[in-house]
C-alpha cells in the first residue's frame, strides 16, 4: 500500500507542515512511510519515519514506541541517529538521520561479485561493532540482515 506523505502531512497540524520539508518517499512497510525531508528547524536532511495510527494495532504503535525508546539510547558511529519523535492524535513521527546511500542488500546486488575480502571484512567489522555496542546495553537486534543495514556513504565501503 503506497501511501503519499505529503497528503498524510497536510491532514496534520501546522507545526508538523511547518516543520518538514518533504523530499522523497523513501520506503513504504508494514509500520508506515520513511520519506526523506528537510528539518526546516536545522536545515538538515533527515529521514522520518511516519506511522499511520489509525491503520495500527496498539500492538504495533507499542512496538513502535519501544522502539523510540531504545534509539533515544544509543550513541554509535554504526547505528543510525536518533533525533526526535513527534506524535499527533493521527500519527507518530519518528526523526533520524539520513542516510543517502541505500541498503547494504541494494549495494550487494549492484556490485555482484566484485566485492573484495577487504570491503568484506569492513562490513562485517562495522556490523560486529555495532551489535557489540547493542548488547553492551543488553539490546537484540533481532532482524539482522542487509535489507536491515543502511549506507551513509559507499566510502564506508571502500
Amino acid at each position: 500500500m503506497e501511501i503519499c506523505i505529503s497528503e498524510l502531512i497536510r491532514d496534520e497540524p501546522d507545526e508538523i507542515q511547518e516543520k518538514f520539508k518533504v523530499i522523497k518517499n523513501i520506503d513504504s512497510g508494514a509500520f508506515g512511510t520513511v520519506v526523506q525531508a528537510i528539518d526546516r528547524s536545522t536545515n538538515k536532511e533527515v529521514a522520518v519515519k511516519v506511522i499511520k495510527k489509525s491503520g495500527a494495532t496498539n500492538k504495533s504503535i507499542a512496538y513502535m514506541k519501544k522502539e523510540v525508546a531504545i534509539l533515544k539510547q544509543l550513541n554509535h558511529e554504526n547505528i543510525v541517529q536518533f533525533y526526535s519523535c513527534t506524535e499527533t492524535p493521527s500519527y507518530l513521527f519518528i526523526v533520524m538521520e539520513y542516510l543517502k546511500c541505500g541498503t547494504l542488500a541494494e549495494w550487494i546486488k549492484k556490485h555482484k561479485h566484485n566485492i573484495t575480502e577487504d570491503q568484506a571484512s569492513l562490513i562485517m567489522s562495522k556490523l560486529f561493532s555495532a551489535v557489540a555496542y547493542l548488547h553492551s546495553k543488553n539490546i537484540c537486534h533481532r532482524d539482522i540482515k542487509p535489507e536491515n543495514i543502511m549506507l551513509s556513504d559507499e566510502d564506508d565501503i571502500g
